[in-house]
């Protein structure tokens, strides 16, 4: 498995993207970014560790009736699940692009979609769909 270090650009890029979502109501987007910055051995940034915090308050202390109500539902009814893998798109391909940033040697193949798999635990085939849904996606953004 890649060895987890730290890529500024690509973090900064996902963090950006995840506090906009959160901030127009994506729920999931906070939870995101404190798994991220967990998994990456990063801080967890300012923004999501207090919005974590008030979220976590308001259950235990009962000011909501759900961890659904503190963080948002899972799914919205009538959402396809096909819409929630916008998340997924971009958490693949700028994992990619962070192995690839360590390791000079990869090449954008079967390797490459193994070692997306392994650290986000998904299947090599779905992290290579996910991973260049996610370069389309995020082409408009990154000049490439």
């Amino acid at each position: 498995m890649t060895e987890k270090t730290d890529t500024p650009d690509l973090h900064a890029l996902m963090e950006t993207a995840l506090r906009e979502q959160w901030q127009n109501g994506d729920g999931k987007a906070l939870l995101y970014a404190v798994r991220d910055a967990l998994a990456w051995n990063r801080p967890v940034p300012d923004w999501a560790r207090e919005a974590f915090i008030t979220s976590v308050d308001d259950v235990v202390q009962e000011r909501v009736r759900s961890w659904d109500q503190a963080f948002g539902a899972p799914f919205e009814k009538g959402k396809h699940l096909k819409e929630g893998r916008t998340h997924d798109e971009i958490a693949c391909y700028l994992t990619g692009q962070r192995i690839l940033s360590e390791d000079k040697k990869m090449k954008t193949d079967k390797g490459l979609f193994e070692a997306i798999a392994e650290f986000l635990n998904v299947s090599p085939s779905y992290a290579e769909r996910r991973y260049y849904d996610g370069k389309r996606r995020l082409e408009p953004y990154l000049n490439i």
